[in-house]
């Protein structure tokens, strides 16, 4: 296992995977944002862990969470 953060690359398994993001997105405004993560894989497909961050790449594909506590539909549709 490899600890990663914010504007690291890595291969994991024969796939190029380069690290975003840095907090989770907005849970309320009393409650600290912690640390969160998304991944490209290979450039192409993205996920962006529960950060609504938006890469500089162009992402073919987009794993995007759609539930969650935090989740706000409005805020889902407009980030896909």
């Amino acid at each position: 296992m490899q600890a990663v953060k914010a504007g690291d690359a890595v291969r994991v398994e024969g796939f190029s995977v380069t690290v975003h993001g840095e907090q989770h997105a907005v849970i309320h405004a009393d409650i600290p944002r912690v640390d969160n993560l998304g991944y490209l894989v290979d450039g192409t497909v993205f996920h962006p862990g529960d950060a609504y961050f938006v890469p500089s790449a162009t992402v073919d594909t987009l794993l995007l969470p759609t539930s969650g506590p935090w989740t706000k539909l409005g805020e889902a549709v407009e980030y896909g």
